[in-house]
């Protein structure tokens, strides 16, 4: 993902809902009928989307919730965001 992407906002699609289970965050994609379980600082990540923070504004806040290097933590969730917006339940604004 290049460097101007985190000034993206993530959104969610429209064609999922999603919910908190004991520890754990499901996502359902209801257009390819699949569930996705989300943990750790993914499940984080995207409770902390809102349509309103960019990219890189997450990932900082992250990163200092989780008291971690922001590299590091940047370069996990840019991977899983390209898996997410590959899968079509994540959307760059």
């Amino acid at each position: 993902m290049i460097i101007e992407e985190k000034e993206l906002i993530p959104n969610y699609s429209k064609s999922i809902s999603w919910v908190v289970l004991d520890n754990e965050l499901f996502v359902f994609d209801e257009k390819f009928n699949e569930i996705i379980m989300l943990k750790g600082a993914i499940k984080k990540f995207w409770m902390l989307i809102d349509g309103k923070n960019s990219l890189g504004q997450i990932i900082n806040s992250l990163s200092s919730q989780l008291n971690c290097n922001k590299n590091d933590i940047s370069d996990k969730i840019l991977k899983k965001v390209d898996d997410f917006i590959l899968k079509e339940i994540l959307i760059l604004e």
